[in-house]
């Protein structure tokens, strides 16, 4: 996985979350404020109605959010090769018994980038 590629993904992963965060937050908000009416009334159900929606919701919420993260891990997953390593210079998936990146030319032993 060359370094833009990790880059977008990483990138990609932070955005996901955040935006599960923020619509886990506005659900609660949205319950609070559907149900508000019911702080007036000391109504048992509508106390079991509320607790049951955020319950159900969040629930949904937290199952998506998983399964978004679990998907982008497998992704990220995916670039990289068991057995191999990536090149400091270019960050290019390389076998472990490889001395010369092929994708820029560094040199693992020397340190250095090398003429291909």
């Amino acid at each position: 996985m060359t370094s833009g590629r990790r880059t977008t993904t990483i990138l990609a992963a932070l955005a996901i979350n955040g935006l599960f965060l923020l619509l886990l937050l506005l659900w609660i908000g949205v319950v609070e404020g559907r149900f508000s009416a019911c702080d007036a009334v000391l109504d048992p159900q509508c106390d079991t109605d509320r607790r049951g929606s955020r319950a159900a919701g969040t629930f949904v919420i937290v199952l998506l959010w998983a399964a978004a993260d679990i998907t982008i891990y497998l992704r990220w997953l995916s670039g990289h090769r068991i057995g191999g390593r990536s090149c400091p210079a270019c960050g290019s998936n390389i076998p472990s018994s490889t001395v010369v990146c092929r994708s820029c030319g560094y040199d693992l032993v020397l340190g250095r980038t090398v003429r291909l």
